[in-house]
Order: C-alpha cells, then structure tokens, then sequence
C-alpha cells in the first residue's frame, strides 16, 4: 500500500481562528469554558482543559470565567442568556457563519421563506435557522435537492452551511434555478463614458428640438438622462464584483454604480464559479446599506 503525506493538515480557518482566541484568553490567565468542544479532536480539548479552558454544554454552566463562542456559533436566543450572566465574552464565531446568519436573517425579512442547505442538528445550522424565524421567516433545513419540496416557488432565499461541500450547494442551486425574479443582463463592447455621451447627446437633441420649435427651456432632470442610457428601463446594481483582485471601475457603469457595493475577489474570472459568487453574495448581504445617508 502507498501512502502519500498530505502538503498541508490541519483545522479549517474558521476554528484555527477559535483555537487561537482561546489560547489568548488562556496565556492571559483567565479561566474560560466553551460552549461545546471547540474542536473535534479529544487531544487537542484536553490540552485546553489542562489550560483552564473547559467545555461545557449550555450557558448554565458557566459560573466563572470568560465564556467563548466557538466558530459555528450560537442562536440568538443562547447568546442573550450568555450576555445574561454578565460574564466576558469572547466571540470566536467565524466570520462566514457570522455572514450566513445574517444572511439568514436578511433572507427571511426579504423573501419570506428560506431555506438552508446543510446537515439538520448541526450547530451552525440550528444557529442559522434560529436566525431566519427569528426575522419571521419560514423555514426549510434541506440536507439535498431531494429533500426540497417540488411545490416550492417563488422567491425563496438560499443560505448553506459553511462547511458544506460545493455539490451540495448546486443541487440547492438546481432546484430554485427556474425560479422568477431575476433579469440577466449581457454587455457587449460596451463603454460607459460612450454611454453617457450618448445620454446626453440625446439631452442636447431633444433641447435643440423644443428650441426649433418655439418651446420654453427644459431643465433636464435624472430621469431624462437615464432615457438615453443603454441600461434605460433597468433598476441600478445593488452589487458589482471584480474578479481577479482588481480594484477599478474599468469605464463600467460609471453612471449606475453610484449607491453599488462592491465586493473584490481574488478568484480569476475562468475560475469564478457558483460557489464564489455565493461567498460574494454572503459579503454583500452583510453590509449596511445607506444609499449616501448619515447613520
């Protein structure tokens, strides 16, 4: 038998992160519990242990001491008991669960219905289903396609489990595909600063023509202007995502993209796949829009 030596082993980012947190409350000589192993691997909660760092299965337990989230996170409901107790708390969720519970949440007010791919009784998923009813969504934990009801339609919001893999995601993505509600826009050989010449080639013409005959001037206003657009007709992107690390507006939309978020990955286009583009739509479902606003 041949056996090859993996390059790289190890803990996934999101505990690693958790790991190291907790090493920082220890070195720091504060006793601490975890709401759950912080890891799966025995060895490694037992050295913790020996650190003063213990496991404990709900907030109840802990009595002394910080009391760290670990990465899948929590229920709001869990978290309000543990911010009850009045202890420290160290917050190790991992920024992509933190991102799919509130994306969940979003979802729910949104769209009504959610549902979320990933393994039922899973922490994370108990974590982001909790936060879909609680926004008042309804709720549907779908470990595959076939487990998403054929008489589901309508706008339906998706949210999967972090750590689920990339088929599970397109099985989900396979079955609400045909679902209505979204318009696919195809730019050929387009240029924005053309574009907006253009718009306001058309303000000219059209002002020239109420001159010619005998009417009074107009003020153009936004609307006029956008008449003379290609994207005329079209709502403005809520999101714009640059592949391959760039960070540019490349003359695209320099009139649409004014209230635009924008996300830069570092995935090259032939690369960006389904999966990417729900990490970039997790991101932007975390952002606090103000459409140039004072919060």
């Amino acid at each position: 038998m041949k056996v090859t030596r993996a390059k790289c082993a190890g803990a996934c980012y999101g505990v690693q992160r958790a790991l190291n947190m907790a090493l920082d409350t220890a070195s720091e000589g504060s006793r601490a519990v975890t709401l759950g192993p912080l890891i799966h691997n025995p060895q490694v909660v037992a050295q913790l242990a020996e650190r003063g760092i213990r496991a404990v299965e709900n907030p109840d337990q802990a009595v002394e001491g910080s009391v760290i989230i670990r990465s899948h996170g929590v229920t709001p409901q869990v978290r309000r008991e543990i911010e009850a107790r009045g202890l420290p708390v160290v917050d190790a969720t991992c920024p992509h669960v933190a991102r799919a519970q509130k994306a969940a949440a979003k979802l729910a007010r949104e769209c009504g219905r959610v549902v979320v791919v990933g393994e039922a009784g899973h922490p994370e998923v108990e974590g982001l289903v909790a936060y879909a009813r609680e926004a008042g969504g309804e709720v549907l934990v779908a470990g595959r396609a076939a487990d998403v009801p054929a008489s589901l339609s309508g706008k339906v919001g998706v949210v999967v489990q972090t750590t689920q893999t990339r088929e599970a995601f397109e099985e989900a993505w396979e079955k609400t595909k045909n679902n209505t509600g979204m318009t696919l826009v195809v730019a050929v050989n387009y240029g924005s600063r053309q574009e907006i010449l253009r718009a306001v080639n058309r303000c000219a013409e059209e002002a020239a023509a109420r001159t010619a005959d005998g009417l009074a001037p107009k003020e153009f206003s936004a609307e006029d202007f956008e008449r003379g657009l290609y994207t005329a007709g079209m709502p403005d992107p809520d999101l714009v995502i640059r592949t391959s690390g760039e960070v540019r507006l490349s003359n695209f939309l320099l009139w649409q993209v004014a209230y635009s978020e924008f996300v830069v990955t570092d995935v090259l286009w032939p690369d960006f796949d389904r999966y990417e583009l729900l990490r970039c739509l997790l991101e932007f479902q975390g952002r606090d829009r103000r459409f140039g606003a004072v919060k």
